[in-house]
């Protein structure tokens, strides 16, 4: 398209261009640049040749102009198309100013097909583009993300030997790379400017620094910055585009590092104390925070965090408004405050707040809510209230995003009645206040947490009278909190099949009504649904209906969660066939199964016997490198017990060892139930000793096995100290036998129990429970026994002499019954 355009010299004698190409301010947007004209002097009949027209003339054109500018902006693009023409049959035709004006109107309301309209209305009347003319052309394709056309322009301009490529408009494609997170597009435009010899300025860096934190890249965020450091003093705009660019990336460290060097050269200026509305102390350091993950002591034993240098240590600020310095200040704090809630820093939240307020900075909403949500996540809800109490006092009113903050502690706490009653309140607010999609989406999702239907069920027909309009994540906790019915599907009978069916339906229906297509989640979750009530025909059936979809939708429906619900639907239905199947079958279609699909299949093979599918998809995993995890070899382990070949069993917990996976009593417990049912007591003892030397505390499973084991045998004396000393273990875990000399008091840690206590013991799921409880039986049969003479007893003692004996001679030890 671009390669026909005709080259033609800037006419340097357009008033209204005049200062527009000369170097801006670094402070101004990328985006903006082209607005700096004075479009506005278009009635003043400044014209090609300088000379004034007839007021009467200059008034109609002016007006018309602004009559297609307005229908431009308001996307009428019909009327603005055929007022276009009339422009150029006036008294005095357009001249390229007032075409100018409306491409920058295009470039305002990102209306492409109006932009190529002004174009093809010069082209027609023989005018000629100019700088400003292209720069507000590219600016419309950036904005309207067609990126691969602003190149080409972009490259036949660099090429062209009338009208030439300015930075501003290498730098409005870099905004546009940056609007659309593209690094491809960012790399061909740096490649072009590399090849004409254009130096990047402070806006180029910016631009690439704000791609580089949308795209979550702090490596690159952070060569950028050093880039631009290099080039001399950055401003506070483009240190606060630095520090949003770190905390997007999940940087914390750097961010407060970047911050505290603003902050330090910000307040070392005289000017910025005088700002209005700052407090007369100087500002001091109040961020002392917890710093937990991936923050460091300094070496006195302090956090580090904001400290203000001497005014000699820092550099003078020079050229930049007193609002603009504090403006840029307190939006580097609201980042970080955002970023330290979202990565669970919360008292680093709470510290940075403080820091604000002696500072003097602007607590603005945006801070408040910030704050809120840290504190939501770190301290619960009833400190969030009193963030919020601490706003109103101050002035600040909540908003939308301030109760449904609140809310969501609510809900996470389970408090669904409080949570419903501020629903409520919020509905019967003043608009700001109102609750968005996004509030009504965490009430029903937190519905289907706690298994309460009707009530998200009741919630969902408010949204729908309050005129707001469900999206996918609606539907989607819908139709988790519809698949309660039974829950499990060897509990599903034909009614509760019928009801999730008739839900199902219903709510498909107001899907369609709504205009809400499914997405890949939504599949998932309405798979999810028919699953758990074993309804693997229907599971099946979604399956085909969306694989057909997807072979010409540009949106998949399918991806590996979805896939993975589908196998475990089969799997849970015993259908392993089917499970085979959609396992080949996603392979073939390029979607490539994830650590869960594997353990959803290997624990599959336990229910059919398959140690050699089991083995071979471990072969597969490596394959795709994909690591087992504790779930892997737990599930591999069955299977293998389930076979009947309990001594390989030993090779797998050698592998998981050198693999870095440590083993769980899960793991202990099912080879243990494998040995007591094959009466292996030999391995049964290795197996308890491994557990101690890796200070796996037992649990009353493992009790159940080993006592098991020795009663069947008739060995009950080995019953009872076995008893003892294993729920002696369930208190404190314990190692070799120095630390138990060292470790282990000598006071008894069997407490006596009344009835009422030992009940209470039994009925409690909690380990602490059962491990008073399994003490007291181990009292009642072999008598008060403190935690040393456990480990120092005949059977203790025996399994650890046996022990080495066993890795001397490890193949005759599992042989052995």
């Amino acid at each position: 398209m671009y390669k026909s355009l005709r080259s033609v010299p800037f006419r340097r004698s357009l008033s209204a261009s005049k200062g527009l190409l000369t170097s801006q301010p670094v402070a101004s947007r990328a985006e903006d640049v082209y607005n700096s004209q004075d479009f506005t002097k278009l009635g003043q009949g400044i014209t090609e040749n300088g000379l004034g027209l007839a007021e009467s003339g200059v008034q109609r054109i002016d007006n018309l102009t602004r009559r297609v500018s307005r229908d431009i902006k308001l996307g009428r693009d019909e009327v603005a198309t055929r007022l276009l023409p009339q422009m150029g049959s006036q008294d005095r035709p357009a001249t390229v100013i007032y075409c100018n004006y409306l491409l920058n109107s295009c470039a305002r309301a990102r209306n492409l097909n109006m932009a190529k309209e002004v174009y093809r209305f010069m082209e027609r009347n023989g005018l000629r583009m100019n700088e400003i003319s292209y720069g507000c052309f590219l600016r419309t394709l950036c904005r309207t993300g067609q990126l691969d056309e602003a190149l080409e322009l972009l490259d036949v301009l660099s090429r062209s030997k009338g009208v030439k490529a300015n930075l501003i408009m290498y730098n409005t494609v870099l905004n546009g790379c940056s609007l659309a997170k593209s690094k491809v597009h960012a790399d061909k435009c740096l490649a072009v400017m590399e090849r004409q010899g254009i130096a990047k300025d402070e806006m180029s860096y910016v631009e690439l620094i704000k791609l580089s934190g949308l795209l979550h890249d702090a490596s690159a965020v952070k060569f950028w910055w050093e880039e631009l450091i290099k080039k001399g003093q950055p401003s506070p705009s483009s240190r606060c585009t630095t520090i949003v660019a770190l905390c997007r990336s999940r940087a914390l460290p750097e961010a407060l590092t970047a911050l505290t060097e603003m902050s330090n050269i910000l307040s070392a200026n005289d000017s910025f104390h005088r700002l209005p509305g700052k407090k007369s102390r100087p500002p001091r350091s109040e961020i002392e925070s917890d710093m937990r993950e991936g923050f460091e002591l300094s070496s006195e034993g302090q956090h580090t965090g904001v400290r203000v240098r001497d005014p000699a240590e820092s550099q003078a600020l020079t050229g930049f408004h007193h609002w603009e310095v504090r403006k840029e200040l307190q939006d580097a704090f609201n980042a970080l405050i955002n970023a330290a809630g979202q990565a669970g820093q919360h008292k680093l939240a709470e510290s940075l707040f403080s820091e604000m307020r002696n500072l003097g900075l602007r607590l603005s909403i945006y801070t408040f809510n910030a704050l809120l949500r840290a504190v939501v996540e770190g301290r619960g809800i009833s400190h969030a209230i009193r963030v919020v109490r601490s706003m109103e006092a101050v002035g600040v009113s909540p908003d939308t995003h301030t109760f449904t903050t609140l809310l969501d502690g609510y809900c996470r706490n389970g408090q669904l009645d409080k949570a419903e009653a501020l629903l409520a309140k919020m509905e019967d607010s003043k608009p700001n206040q109102r609750p968005s999609i996004y509030t009504y989406n965490i009430f029903i999702k937190a519905c289907a947490s706690k298994n309460e239907v009707e009530r998200a069920l009741r919630v969902f027909s408010r949204m729908k009278e309050s005129g707001t309009t469900p999206d996918s994540h609606t539907y989607c906790a819908l139709l988790a909190a519809c698949g309660t019915v039974s829950g499990r599907p060897d509990l599903a009978d034909a009614w509760s099949r019928k009801e999730v069916a008739q839900r199902v339906i219903a709510i498909e229906k107001d899907m369609a009504k709504s205009g809400v297509h499914h997405t890949a989640a939504s599949v998932s979750a309405l798979m999810n649904l028919l699953g758990s009530e074993g309804m693997v025909d229907a599971v099946l059936q979604n399956l085909r209906a969306c694989q057909e979809t997807d072979l010409s939708a540009t949106e998949k429906l399918l991806d590996v969660t979805a896939y993975n619900t589908a196998i475990n639907a089969c799997v849970q239905g015993k259908k392993f066939d089917e499970a085979w199947d959609i396992f080949t079958e996603m392979r073939s279609l390029k979607v490539r199964p994830d650590l869960f699909t594997y353990n959803i299949l290997i624990n599959a093979c336990a229910h059919k016997q398959s140690v050699e599918t089991a083995l071979e998809l471990m072969d597969i995993m490596r394959k795709d490198e994909i690591a087992p995890d504790l779930v892997t070899y737990n599930s591999l382990i069955k299977v293998i017990c389930h076979c009947g070949e309990l001594d390989s069993c030993l090779s797998i917990l050698k592998e998981m060892k050198e693999g870095g996976v440590q083993p769980d009593v899960a793991t202990f417990n099912t080879l243990l139930a494998s040995a007591s049912y094959h009466k292996r007591k030999e391995l049964a003892e290795y197996l308890v000793e491994e557990m101690r030397i890796a200070k796996i505390v037992p649990d009353t499973h493992t009790c159940s096995q080993v006592v098991s084991l020795y009663m069947r045998s008739g060995d009950l004396a080995e019953a009872s100290q076995a008893l003892t000393v294993l729920s002696s273990r369930m208190f404190k875990p314990v190692g070799s036998q120095q630390e138990v000399d060292d470790e282990v008091d000598d006071a008894d840690i069997y407490d006596e129990n009344s009835d009422e206590a030992l009940e209470e013991a039994l009925l409690s799921p909690e380990p602490e429970a059962q491990a008073v409880y399994t003490s007291t039986l181990a009292q009642m049969i072999q008598g008060p026994l403190d935690a040393s003479e456990a480990e120092n007893s005949p059977w203790a003692t025996r399994l650890r002499e046996q022990y080495i004996l066993w890795n001397r001679a490890p193949r005759k030890a599992t042989q052995s019954r």
